[in-house]
C-alpha cells in the first residue's frame, strides 16, 4: 500500500518533469557546534528536514520563488518551527535584482542566476540578491557553524571575496558550468581557511564536485 510520503515524492515528479528531489553528499563532522546551520540554495527544503534536529537553528536561502514557497510548505507542514527561510539570491552584491532562470531540462533544483547554455532563457524570474557579508547580518548571527552551498553556479561569485573566517564547516558543491579554472580558484580561496575532509569529484557533463570542509585551529 503506497504511504503519504510515496504519494508526496509521486506527485513532486509529476510537476518536475519525472525528476526527484535529491540532497548532496554532505559530510556534517560530529566535532562542530550544532548552534547555527545556514543552506544557500534550499531547493524543496531537504536539507532542514533531515537535519532540523541537530542543529538549534537553520536559516534557508532559495532564489527561485516557486521553490521558496515549496520549502516554506514541505517544512512547516512537518512542524518545524527551528528554521526560517529567505527569497533570496545569494551572490557578491547585495541589492541588485537578478534573473533566475529556469533549467533547460525542467529540474527545478537546477534554476540558476548565472547565464550558461543550459538555461531556458524566455523562463525566468527577477529575485533580490544578497552577500555573503550581509547574510550574517540578515540572520544577526556572528558566526555560522555549518554552510551548505548549492547554488547552481552563483558560489563563485559569492566566495572568491568572501571573509570564510566566521563559518566552522562548508559544504559545497561546486559546479562543473564554471570551468575547471573557476572550480580550482573557489577549492584554492576556501583552502586557505579550511582543511578538506572529503570530496566526491567532479566528472564533466555527468556530476558535480562535492566537498566539505573545516575551520583550521589557528589558535
Amino acid at each position: 500500500m503506497e504511504n503519504s510520503k510515496d504519494k508526496e515524492m509521486k506527485k513532486f515528479k509529476l510537476s518536475n518533469n519525472g525528476v526527484a528531489p535529491k540532497l548532496g553528499n554532505y559530510m556534517i563532522p560530529k566535532n562542530i557546534d550544532f548552534k547555527v546551520a545556514v543552506d544557500l540554495g534550499s531547493n524543496m527544503g531537504l536539507f532542514t528536514k533531515k537535519y532540523h534536529n541537530k542543529f538549534e537553528k537553520i536559516y534557508f536561502f532559495e532564489a527561485s520563488y516557486e521553490n521558496y514557497i515549496k520549502s516554506l510548505a514541505n517544512i512547516l507542514s512537518s512542524g518545524i518551527k527551528n528554521s526560517v527561510g529567505f527569497n533570496l539570491a545569494a551572490s557578491k552584491k547585495s541589492g541588485e535584482l537578478l534573473k533566475i532562470y529556469s533549467h533547460s531540462n525542467g529540474d527545478c533544483g537546477s534554476n540558476s542566476i548565472v547565464e550558461t547554455d543550459r538555461i531556458n532563457h524566455n523562463d525566468y524570474h527577477m529575485v533580490p540578491s544578497i552577500s555573503f557579508k550581509d547574510i550574517f547580518s540578515l540572520i544577526s548571527e556572528e558566526k555560522i557553524n555549518y554552510l551548505k552551498i548549492d547554488i547552481e553556479g552563483a558560489e563563485y561569485d559569492l566566495l572568491m571575496k568572501a571573509d570564510l573566517s566566521n563559518v566552522e564547516c562548508i559544504a559545497i558543491e561546486i559546479h562543473n558550468l564554471l570551468g575547471e579554472d573557476k572550480m580550482q580558484e573557489i577549492r584554492d580561496k576556501i583552502s586557505l581557511t579550511h582543511t578538506r575532509l572529503s570530496v566526491k569529484k567532479a566528472i564533466p557533463n555527468i556530476r558535480n564536485e562535492e566537498a566539505t570542509y573545516v575551520i583550521r585551529d589557528t589558535r
